[in-house]
């Protein structure tokens, strides 16, 4: 008996030091902010004069740059020293408070929870040194001004001043935040005319003072009122900036003098100059928004530099043209899967197109060998296929070595490009009537897929019908924009212009597009967007 207890004693002892020891699991993250559950002295005390207030929360917290995110109305000269004390935070006050004066301390995310950091956001203690608290309030909205849809978390900021540089240098008197329904509210405000702002920032300084930074604000000072009125603000429609710095990123080269450059901004809106020493011809393109290609038109062996200018900043790079081996150009692709019967048939290359010749282009539909052309277009990498197609058919466009030559001279292995077109019945009709009012001039009509994509961007003078054929089954949106500078294109804010953003008017319902399918359509574009 003895000895068969010691062997169940030896095999608890290895199994329990074999043992793999596992955390308990953490469960979901926790997103709740810290609740105050004790005020002392309490919450819109009147008649104050304690020295220290002491706020306690349902959980333990910590401060998060309490200094800069806390903003006390009217501003103290004197910054309180402010500590956690428990599950509470302790401010100990260094002013002598002004008689008969509401104060409020909006924490904004400077107090947080140990765990996960999560910010008691909303935490406002106010206070009056007199005999009761200011009592009048503020509402209104702030939204997208691309989207029309509300913007949440933004702040919201009153400032006593009325100067330019507002709020580029000063935190404001007051501040709130925007609901999910792009709702704000300010309270226990004194009567006064105030400028008002509204910024959504990251750096959380609430100072504009980031290009990133979106930012509504409204031309006239504004007054707040009784908390029974029922009395809104105009909403504010908050963009951002267009940033206008640009400068050269970086670039890369090869032995033949093909030189692309990354610039920072875009260069169709903010174009570099060219230049060099000698006065040989060149060409560039624009590769998306924010890449140059250059290149010299014929291929000469030596060091030049190229100028790249800007406003008055020059960048010089120095490029240098070497003997190269024999290569080989690549087709980048053309559309893939089925196509429109009245779609472009353009294939791009790797390299410049300089040479070509049809007699080494082949085009077929299913087996019949049929005519057609190959031709330049404006995109030097580029070459175009004019092609008389049929619906729901098959083609294959064959291109033999040297159909395409390449700057320097360079051509390709046999390249064949099958496709299919649509059936006649694949595409649906959009009728889209129009009705502007005269008010609204000029604007442009952008019709898109989902995934941002425009399809279609028209010019709009006044009333229209705009019959769009061949769409593609899909559900599309639309958006009128109000050109009002006549530049053909949206504009943000521009706050030292004092210049609002654009109006932008969305079409609240989808546009869904079936095949075989004739869809009519009125939109009565009005101020409302």
């Amino acid at each position: 008996y003895m000895t068969r207890a010691l062997w169940y004693f030896i095999a608890l002892f290895f199994l329990m030091a074999c043992a793999k020891i596992v955390p308990p699991d953490g469960g979901d993250l926790d997103s709740t902010p810290p609740r105050d559950t004790l005020m002392v002295p309490l919450n819109e005390s009147t008649r104050f004069n304690s020295k220290t207030i002491y706020i306690e929360f349902n959980e333990y917290v910590r401060l998060n740059d309490i200094y800069n995110q806390m903003i006390v109305s009217p501003p103290l000269k004197n910054t309180p020293e402010i500590r956690v004390k428990k599950k509470g935070v302790l401010i100990a006050l260094k002013d002598t408070l002004l008689p008969n004066v509401t104060y409020t301390m909006n924490f904004g995310e400077g107090i947080v929870d140990i765990t996960e950091g999560n910010p008691a956001s909303s935490l406002l203690y106010v206070f009056s040194t007199g005999d009761e608290l200011d009592s009048l309030v503020m509402r209104g909205r702030i939204l997208d001004s691309n989207t029309g849809k509300p913007v949440d978390g933004a702040k919201v900021m009153l400032y006593q001043n009325d100067v330019d540089s507002l709020p580029r240098t000063e935190k404001p008197y007051y501040f709130t935040r925007t609901d999910a329904s792009g709702n704000y509210t300010f309270r226990y405000l004194k009567y006064g005319e105030y400028k008002l702002f509204a910024l959504s920032e990251e750096n959380r300084n609430y100072l504009f003072d980031d290009p990133t930074e979106g930012i509504a604000f409204k031309d006239e000072l504004v007054v707040p009122y009784n908390p029974s009125d029922s009395i809104f603000i105009d909403d504010l429609f908050m963009s951002v900036e267009q940033d206008t710095l640009q400068y050269l990123m970086g670039y890369s080269a090869d032995s033949t003098g093909l030189l692309k450059s990354k610039w920072y901004n875009d260069i169709s809106l903010f174009p570099p100059s060219v230049s060099r020493a000698n006065d040989r011809p060149f060409m560039t393109w624009k590769e998306g928004r924010d890449s140059l290609f250059i290149w010299d038109r014929e291929i000469i062996q030596g060091t030049e530099e190229w100028y790249f200018t800007f406003e008055n900043t020059v960048d010089t790079v120095e490029l240098e043209t070497l003997a190269f081996a024999e290569n080989k150009i690549y087709e980048k692709g053309g559309k893939a899967g089925a196509i429109g019967v009245n779609d472009s048939l353009l294939l791009r290359f790797n390299r410049p197109i300089y040479q070509l010749d049809s007699s080494l282009v082949r085009f077929y539909r299913d087996s019949i060998e049929l005519a057609g052309t190959i031709g330049p277009v404006s995109d030097p990498f580029g070459v175009m296929f004019d092609l008389e197609m049929e619906a729901d058919s098959a083609y294959r466009i064959e291109l033999l070595p040297g159909a395409v030559r390449s700057r320097e001279g360079w051509t390709h292995d046999t390249l064949l490009w099958s496709f299919r077109t649509h059936p006649p019945d694949h595409f649906g009709t959009v009728k889209f009537q129009l009705n502007v009012p005269d008010e609204l001039e000029a604007g442009i009509l952008e019709v898109y897929k989902d995934n941002g994509v425009v399809v279609l961007s028209e010019m709009i003078a006044n009333d229209t019908l705009l019959i769009m054929k061949e769409m593609l089954p899909a559900s599309y949106n639309a958006r009128f924009i109000w050109d009002s500078n006549k530049n053909r294109r949206w504009d943000p804010a521009n706050y030292d212009e004092k210049t609002k953003p654009e109006k932008v008017f969305n079409l609240s319902e989808i546009i869904t597009v079936r095949s075989n399918w004739e869809l009519d359509l009125e939109w009565d574009i009005s101020e409302a967007p």
